[in-house]
């Protein structure tokens, strides 16, 4: 299946690290991503997973009404940024790997259990409440063995909360974005994963 993410609007630079997850994955395993906004990232994932073959299933989520309850017109503009969302997503192939939580992240998580998730994404807000909840959410879920990273590493929100709640950690630095990633319970090692360093 041929990309189109590049044809829609927003930030994406965490590609490699998506590739490392997806060769590195035997399956059948378990994707999140949370935080998708148009779907840029989302897209390029889900292509991804199909062109590979694997058992793979991808759980993301967006929460477009977030802030606009008392604002109308914020409220309108982000439920057609939804549809938009949901038309290039759900609307195509990627629709048959990927599943879209159109609500807060803790909804996205609720059914699974713990240990259960091969790879989670991170795509962070720059509120560090947000941040540590999503970590403390997330992590448990985790198996072991499996990757947890995000986004934003450049931010002292960021950074703290990740090196508080998450411990020994390495960062990955590509087009000059840096992101974080975290084996759980194993070697810091990603080995094929270009840019990887430590703190």
């Amino acid at each position: 299946m041929k990309h189109y993410h590049q044809n829609i609007v927003g930030k994406f630079d965490q590609e490699k690290i998506y590739d490392y997850v997806i060769n590195n994955t035997p399956g059948p395993s378990i994707f999140i991503e949370v935080g998708s906004w148009l779907g840029k990232s989302t897209s390029y994932l889900g292509v991804e997973i199909i062109n590979s073959n694997k058992s793979i299933k991808l759980f993301t989520s967006e929460n477009f009404e977030e802030d606009t309850k008392n604002d109308s017109k914020i409220f309108s503009k982000n439920k057609k940024i939804q549809r938009t969302f949901e038309r290039r997503n759900n609307d195509v192939l990627i629709g048959s790997v990927c599943t879209t939580v159109i609500d807060d992240h803790v909804e996205l998580c609720k059914p699974f259990h713990f240990e259960e998730i091969d790879f989670c994404f991170i795509s962070s807000e720059y509120n560090s409440k947000e941040i540590e909840n999503n970590i403390k959410l997330w992590w448990p879920k985790i198996k072991t063995g499996g990757i947890i990273a995000g986004d934003c590493y450049d931010k002292s929100e960021v950074s703290n909360n990740v090196s508080t709640y998450i411990g020994d950690h390495r960062l990955h630095t590509h087009n000059e974005s840096i992101h974080w990633i975290c084996r759980k319970g194993g070697p810091q090692t990603f080995d094929g994963l270009i840019g990887v360093s430590s703190p």
